[in-house]
């Protein structure tokens, strides 16, 4: 976006959220220029097989010599897979042979072949042939989240390049035709499920002769497992266990890259912004543009690189260290019982990877897709301010400055924003988004018009402002801008915003919301819930923290939180301030027992004379 924002009533300038009501409602690879070894090296309409053991000839196909060391791929095609497939396509000592899809894993076999070319041709190797496996595990019916399956079919919200026809050959006869006809011993790479791989060895057993090593992404070895189902197992592995166990136990050199190691390289807003900058290729662009459209996963703490620690250990095995240890995987039993990769003496032997070196592995691997040297990768200095006012200022004038390094030094890095839209009497909470996934200086605000002064009350400040957007869909709407800081050591950062907005032209009467708050905070004070209800429509939403929305509950469960708050007294502190159908008002809430006492702010949606929503911004407390 583009444009201006007008001043009115203020010296100040706010541009900052409505950035998220505008996220809301729009709803080839260079190698690494620094030095690294390559020791570890040494070592589209799909068509699926059914999980068989038939020992049939395979299928053959004519074999390229190799110009590098060659690699064959299994990806799933999830987030993490995407740039770990298109890193391995972008280094120059490798030959990416073949790239097989898992149709176990998080992309669906028909979308997946075709994106999986589309890589390839974005990457500069659209000659690569691409199959896809069995669509069902060896055994059971464990499968990932659909709502994971959606995004991957989607492409995580990527516009590629077309790439070539997929092959007609099912994927593990793929793998056994590429793999048999090498002249030299092939690596195998893979990020998903093991169904292609288990099909293959159960085709041509004698494969594992002219297999160097196979990297497999999966397992937890010594630490929790991250499957809903079964918090002791990966997903790669729980997803398709029996295959993963007849791999293990094939007598194939597999080095396991684990939940042990990838939990050590967390992946955040830090690491987008870094491509932002330095991203000089198509490759980048498409990373960049993958993880914009997915920021909220970003920037949820809950992202890392899992597959891209195992691709970096195919180029350069320096990036981690590694032990053997005899593993298992539990096959037999439930849901919440297999899937789990266990030490046993009875286990085949495994190369695990146990640590990553991760200021390394971070500015190789980003600098491998961005097609320049990235440097260091450092989360950019913060710069806390004294007050909440002087934080707000400072936001102000990065924004209208366009100024991103100083936009993201004063927010932390987990500071998340919602929106919270009225339109029609209708209200809905449309999203939530990362304050840090925004980039002021290329994606500038329009339209933004301030209203008056911010009220501050303790660590919360809430600014009146009327906004325009086409892509509002509600022509110009007015509420509030809403920001909480964080106490760190020498100051405040912002630790959260959230937008107010509402079709302009709905004002609420001061006077309406003095009467609402008195008699509300007199029936909260009696411990009266039955009096608090009554201020209050009911279908209302009491929003316990505007930034989070696991926080808002409404319906009958009101009853059972109210009464688990009213040991704390509230106190309006000030007049209310009124921003169309929105009224924000100081509080104080003082603990009945202790005497402490916090000071907040409080914003009310009144519809029909009547709050039909309530939230409360209050500063955090910052680890920092």
């Amino acid at each position: 976006m583009a444009g201006r924002v007008s001043r009115q009533g203020t010296g100040r300038v706010v541009v900052v959220w409505a950035v998220c009501l505008a996220t809301a409602l729009s709803a080839g690879c260079g190698g690494a220029p620094t030095a690294s070894s390559t020791t570890a090296v040494v070592t589209t309409a799909a068509t699926t097989t059914p999980a068989t053991t038939t020992t049939t000839a395979p299928v053959t196909t004519t074999t390229p010599v190799p110009t590098g060391i060659p690699v064959v791929i299994d990806t799933d095609l999830a987030m993490d897979s995407v740039m770990a497939v298109l890193y391995l396509l972008g280094r120059p000592e490798l030959d990416v042979q073949a790239i097989t899809v898992s149709g176990t894993g998080e992309v669906h076999c028909a979308p997946g072949v075709q994106i999986a070319a589309d890589l390839a041709a974005l990457a500069g190797h659209p000659d690569v042939p691409v199959a896809c496996g069995p669509e069902e595990p060896l055994a059971g019916d464990n499968v990932f989240p659909i709502s994971w399956r959606q995004a991957a079919d989607d492409a995580w919200g990527m516009e590629l390049p077309a790439g070539a026809e997929p092959s007609l050959v099912p994927a593990p006869e793929l793998l056994v035709s590429v793999i048999s006809a090498s002249p030299q011993p092939v690596v195998v790479f893979t990020d998903g499920p093991l169904t292609n791989l288990a099909v293959a060895l159960r085709l041509d057993p004698a494969l594992a002769g002219n297999i160097a090593m196979t990297f497999v992404m999966g397992g937890a070895v010594d630490v929790s497992g991250n499957a809903v189902r079964n918090p002791d197992a990966e997903y790669n592995i729980w997803v398709d266990p029996l295959a993963a166990a007849e791999v293990l136990a094939s007598g194939l050199p597999i080095t396991l890259v684990p939940l042990d190691a990838t939990n050590q390289v967390p992946m955040g807003s830090l690491h987008l912004r870094v491509l932002r900058e330095h991203g000089r290729t198509p490759v980048a662009e498409a990373v960049v543009a993958m993880l914009e459209a997915n920021a909220g996963f970003l920037d949820s703490g809950e992202m890392f690189f899992w597959d891209q620690v195992a691709a970096a250990l195919v180029v350069d095995e320096s990036l981690g260290g590694f032990e053997t240890v005899r593993l298992e995987v539990v096959t037999e039993g439930g849901r919440d019982e297999v899937g789990q990769t266990v030490r046993s003496d009875d286990g085949a032997e495994v190369r695990v990877a146990v640590r990553v070196d991760v200021e390394r592995f971070e500015r190789e691997f980003l600098s491998a897709l961005a097609g320049e040297d990235v440097g260091p990768v450092e989360a950019p200095r913060k710069t806390p301010m004294a007050t909440i006012g002087d934080l707000v200022t400072a936001l102000f004038a990065a924004a209208e400055a366009g100024d991103a390094d100083a936009w993201f030094a004063l927010c932390r890095d987990d500071a998340p924003q919602a929106v919270y839209l009225v339109t029609e009497g209708v209200g809905r909470l449309l999203d939530s988004y990362p304050m840090a996934g925004w980039d002021p200086g290329a994606d500038p605000l329009e339209g933004m018009e301030v209203l008056g002064e911010p009220l501050v009350s303790g660590d919360a400040a809430a600014i009146p402002v009327r906004f325009a957007d086409p892509r509002v869909g509600a022509g110009q709407v007015e509420g509030f801008l809403v920001i909480v800081g964080a106490r760190a050591t020498d100051g405040v950062l912002v630790a959260g915003s959230a937008s107010f907005f509402a079709e302009d032209g709905t004002a609420t009467d001061p006077a309406t919301v003095r009467d609402l708050m008195e008699a509300q905070a007199t029936a909260w004070n009696a411990d009266d819930v039955d009096g608090v209800l009554a201020t209050m429509t009911e279908y209302v939403v009491v929003w316990g923290s505007p930034f989070y929305s696991e926080t808002m509950h409404s319906g009958s469960v009101l009853r059972d939180l109210l009464t688990g708050v009213l040991s704390m007294t509230v106190e309006a502190i000030g007049p209310p301030v009124v921003s169309g159908p929105f009224a924000v008002v100081p509080l104080r809430l003082t603990d009945e027992a202790s005497g402490e006492g916090m000071d907040l702010l409080g914003i009310l949606w009144v519809r029909d004379s009547m709050i039909a929503l309530q939230a409360f911004a209050v500063g955090e407390v910052s680890d920092d």
